[in-house]
């Protein structure tokens, strides 16, 4: 699923871009709400309990449904102000990118054994792939991490799942993660492929990362070589199409 910094920027077109139908005041709500589901991280907690998708047979819009079913009085929530409109609009939006991937990248391609036969090297590679994007969307005069610490959490009304501590201390881990990896994000993918060798048990991860880090440009060239044309173009495009679409539904009024 794409980092952090992929969420924080596919959501800030949405009020960049005059066309749409969002203004910039207090988009910094939703910039937090975009990068909110995976506070997992530091509460230890399943990924269902904040996406509400199972990665294996989900399907796209699952997320939105369990976060409303699962949400008491989710009319009278996102209605409660802007600043609560925004987080949860931005929440939704992570939801949608997220399975956006998992769909119609990771199963669709990362798992088509004629185009990846190896399960490891498929594992490692969308990792890859993910920093890749992070790298390609980027908007180097932008600091989108600053306008986190922006946010006024009192101002939010959160779901019953998420408290305003963890909330900050999540601002706090971001913040530390962006000034760790920021400047060259293809550092972080040893830290992955770290994860991906423990957690399925694979030493042969770790292997395939020390020999794409040792070449990064001809690693990459090799793995967009495999893949159908313009995936990336098309992930992006849709994902914004999607995103935006959920914000016209859910405009606060």
């Amino acid at each position: 699923m794409p980092n952090p910094s992929t969420h924080l920027l596919l959501l800030y077109d949405q009020f960049s871009n005059p066309t749409k139908n969002d203004s910039k005041e207090n988009f910094e709500y939703a910039l937090l709400g975009s990068v909110s589901p995976d506070l997992r991280v530091i509460t230890k907690s399943d990924r269902e309990d904040y996406h509400y998708f199972d990665l294996n047979s989900g399907v796209k819009g699952d997320g939105m449904s369990g976060f409303i079913k699962n949400t008491i009085d989710f009319n009278g929530l996102i209605k409660t102000n802007i600043y609560t409109n925004n987080f949860i609009k931005g929440y939704f939006s992570h939801l949608i990118a997220d399975e956006n991937w998992t769909v119609d990248v990771f199963r669709k391609i990362f798992m088509d054994k004629n185009i990846f036969p190896d399960f490891d090297e498929a594992l490692f590679l969308d990792r890859a792939l993910q920093i890749y994007l992070d790298i390609q969307i980027s908007k180097q005069s932008i600091d989108i991490y600053s306008y986190l610490s922006q946010v006024d959490i009192d101002l939010i009304f959160l779901p019953h799942n998420i408290t305003k501590k963890t909330l900050n201390d999540w601002i706090t881990f971001l913040s530390d993660l962006n000034s760790k990896y920021g400047s060259n994000p293809w550092n972080r993918l040893n830290f992955m492929a770290q994860r991906l060798s423990k957690s399925h048990n694979s030493d042969k991860i770790l292997t395939l990362c020390d020999d794409f880090m040792a070449d990064i440009t001809k690693g990459i060239n090799n793995l967009l070589d495999r893949l159908p044309e313009i995936t990336l173009e098309n992930y992006i495009t849709n994902t914004k199409n999607d995103i935006n679409m959920m914000f016209k539904e859910y405009k606060y009024d």
